[in-house]
């Protein structure tokens, strides 16, 4: 027979030093990859994923980049996508090689999804896209509908002048739709209706006439990089071996896969009836894409989901921060609206005619300077050690990402942080002017990247936005310099595209004074997918909740104290009598549900955070002891006996897929709970069972009914103050089958320990009469 003792010798001592040595050993690993930098937002000591400092990151990543330069110009980060080493954009000379870095790789390592790629795949975009995951290819995988963008963007822009007309008549139209004239007030948000905008004005060149107003396709193509974006950071929740399963079942991976079904079936279809009836008078780059192939094989909805990927939300994102720098300075308006009928009175809508618009240029430059839709210029690994001017040596492999902080140099740009929309036009009158139009990138203004990492498509988007502006500068001007009383607004605590203000017909500012507030002055925080449906986030809750969370939170600690000491007391008496304490299928179903909602959906609630990652690991220990002492009670079944731990990994990935399954059927926030629920009932009827089964008290104690009793029961004061106090988001709980799931469990909890105490005396008995 196993003693007690010299289990927890022999295997408990083994065990315990093998996780503290592969933990240590791994944080070596990744921990020590910018060692010699100064470094901000490391996983902390007690995190084993980096998924919190993801997090940290998506919620305060502005802050952390100006504590790291504070300390140093090159700083090692934890980022949404992963670690980087954060260089200044001051040593941008230093990339221009493109043979020192690696545009390849990037996008390998962090997925590492276990999917075979392409050759041509760049890793670089494996790294950080996840290209390599099916939904997410639409990117960068493939042959031709990959090699032809630039080409495509080439011939977009030599042919600008003949769209320049075309572009302004589109503009003009799509306004109407955008702001109808109301003699009364009506709610409208800016964001989305630039983003509306400006898809159906690109859709124009695009894909052309009539998909560039087909609400279905305008839709799909603004939702496309929101979907994609919000997907690629669920993904990175997750650890890297378990992403090519994980992605079937994540709901925005799984939304991304339905945004692209819907693009093929409208650009197949357009495509079909364009090779019908081919038009000559005008330019499509889904046409033109079709006849360069030649017959070729590529997927034309992956040319047309890039473009716009690549295109939209920039140029609305810039329109935007734009309208609202504009509405603080309705001087800046009046010259910019004389400017405009100025030049536009003698030359019409041209190309040429657009570039003569030099105060306007100005004014999107310093917007894009103030406010560049994002701080990193570019991400790269580096193929060799590379020496920056001020003699740091960046090592061989290192995830590299150079800024656009030097936007913000006061040495290069006095008062930067005041919108001057005259600075470039000043800019043009001195020795520098050669860098003052909006579309030349230099070392000081990286807003459209560098030398080789420009964007190609910046003269087609300033067109776009330079045409946009001057239709709401001709027709909205005289309304812009009014300043009527705030009657309504709406400020949030974070900016969200549901959110609107009423605004009267004859007036922009009020609109755009007031998205100025929410958009731009709040800190901006990513909404991902463990944010949604109340799965532990409060910043929505009303008041009255807020006062009595507290209540809520000591409960839920209490529950987490009392089923740890129910884990710790299973493991304690399955080493006791050699057998394991929580039935294989309840075990199996409630570590799936603690790693989807500690690992892949992790709560906001810091409180569940830590219960559900000390749940997961006392169970990962509660599974060794099944494994290792299972055996003993399938001595009937030698089929099972030899397949415990197979039988543990199919169980564990049938439950991991069903928990996600649920949560992409009925949200996040819900399927935790409903989730929570299913665990309850499995283990409080497989305890029973187990106790009925063995007809013993072996692996079976008062300790462990108690705490289960009391983790349980606890638990009902924490959905009882939600259900109370926070009615909008948790009244589910008040339901019939709430009810009846509490009484269930609460029966078969009475049951096992009535069965207990039977057997206990049954037991007590056995001894007495042999000891006589």
């Amino acid at each position: 027979m196993i003693r007690f003792e010299d289990v927890s010798v022999g295997t408990v001592w083994v065990t315990c030093l093998l996780a503290v040595g592969l933990y240590f050993i791994r944080s070596r690993l990744l921990g020590g990859q910018f060692d010699g930098f100064p470094s901000v937002n490391c996983r902390k000591p007690w995190e084993v994923l980096n998924v919190f400092a993801h997090r940290r990151f998506q919620k305060n990543g502005p802050e952390y980049l100006k504590a790291g330069f504070a300390k140093s110009p090159i700083f090692g980060v934890v980022t949404d996508l992963g670690p980087k080493l954060v260089v200044s954009g001051a040593f941008i000379e230093d990339f221009k090689d493109e043979k020192l870095l690696d545009h390849y790789r990037a996008m390998i390592e962090v997925s590492e999804a276990g999917i075979v790629l392409e050759e041509q795949t760049p890793a670089y975009l494996s790294e950080d896209f996840m290209a390599e995951v099916p939904g997410f290819e639409s990117m960068f995988l493939g042959n031709l509908h990959n090699t032809v963008l630039r080409d495509v963007i080439s011939v977009i822009t030599r042919e600008l002048e003949q769209f320049t007309l075309p572009l302004s008549d589109e503009v003009s139209a799509a306004l109407v739709d955008t702001w109808p004239a109301s003699p009364d007030w009506y709610e409208v948000t800016l964001l989305p209706s630039m983003l509306g905008l400006i898809a159906r004005v690109s859709s124009l060149i695009f894909v052309g006439e009539p998909l560039c107003r087909n609400p279905a396709w305008l839709e799909t193509v603004v939702n496309f990089t929101i979907v994609r974006h919000h997907a690629i950071l669920a993904l990175h929740m997750c650890p890297a071996v378990l992403r090519p399963v994980l992605h079937w079942f994540l709901p925005p991976c799984q939304k991304l896969r339905r945004e692209i079904k819907t693009a093929r079936r409208l650009i197949n279809s357009t495509l079909e009836e364009s090779r019908k009836n081919p038009r000559t008078d005008r330019f499509s780059s889904l046409a033109w894409v079709d006849a360069f192939a030649s017959g070729n094989k590529y997927d034309a909805a992956m040319v047309q989901l890039r473009l716009a990927n690549a295109s939209i939300h920039s140029s609305a994102d810039l329109l935007t921060k734009v309208l609202i720098n504009l509405c603080e300075q309705p001087g800046l308006i009046q010259d910019l609206r004389e400017e405009v009928i100025s030049v536009l009175e003698k030359n019409g809508w041209r190309a040429s005619t657009l570039n003569q618009l030099k105060l306007l240029d100005s004014v999107l430059k310093e917007s894009q300077r103030l406010h560049p839709i994002t701080t990193g210029t570019f991400s790269r690994f580096t193929r060799q050690n590379i020496k920056l001017a001020n003699g740091t040596e960046i090592p061989t492999g290192t995830p590299v990402m150079v800024t656009n902080d030097v936007a913000g140099d006061a040495d290069i740009y006095p008062d930067p942080e005041v919108f001057d929309g005259y600075r470039y036009l000043r800019m043009r009158e001195g020795p520098d002017k050669a860098r003052a139009p909006f579309t030349t990138t230099g070392q000081n203004h990286l807003g459209f990247g560098y030398g080789k990492y420009a964007c190609p498509g910046r003269f087609f988007a300033a067109t776009e936005i330079k045409i946009a502006l001057c239709h709401m500068l001709l027709n909205l001007a005289s309304r812009l310099e009014q300043k009527p009383a705030i009657e309504h607004c709406i400020i949030p605590e974070y900016p969200s595209e549901q959110q609107s203000i009423v605004v009267p017909p004859s007036s922009l500012t009020i609109f755009v004074h007031n998205l100025l507030l929410f958009l731009y002055r709040i800190p901006f925080k990513v909404k991902t997918a463990a944010a949604m449906d109340g799965w532990s986030d409060i910043s929505s809750a009303p008041p009255q909740y807020r006062e009595v969370a507290w209540i809520a939170n000591w409960a839920l600690l209490a529950q987490g104290l009392g089923w740890s000491i129910n884990y710790l007391a299973m493991i304690y008496q399955s080493y006791k009598d050699c057998t394991y304490g929580m039935a294989i299928l309840p075990l199996c179903c409630n570590f799936a549900w603690e790693f989807v909602y500690s690992v892949i959906y992790p709560s906001h609630n810091s409180a569940e955070r830590a219960v559900l990652t000390t749940w997961m690991i006392l169970n990962l220990f509660l599974m060794y002891t099944a494994i290792k002492f299972a055996p003993n009670e399938w001595q009937h079944a030698p089929l099972v006996r030899q397949c415990l731990p197979w039988i543990f990994c199919v169980a564990i990935a049938a439950f991991t897929a069903g928990h996600l399954a649920l949560a992409a059927t009925v949200g996040v926030g819900k399927a935790a709970n409903w989730g929570a629920f299913l665990c309850f009932e499995l283990l409080t009827s497989g305890a029973v069972c187990q106790l009925m089964s063995r007809g013993s008290s072996r692996g079976a104690s008062y300790t462990i009914w108690l705490s289960r009793f009391l983790g349980s029961y606890i638990g009902g004061i924490f959905l009882h103050v939600r259900e109370t106090h926070w009615p909008q988001e948790f009244g589910w709980i008040g339901h019939p089958f709430v009810a009846w799931h509490g009484l269930m469990c609460f029966s078969l909890d009475i049951a096992y320990v009535v069965f207990l105490w039977r057997i206990r005396r049954q037991e007590h008995r056995s001894q007495l009469k042999k000891a006589l």
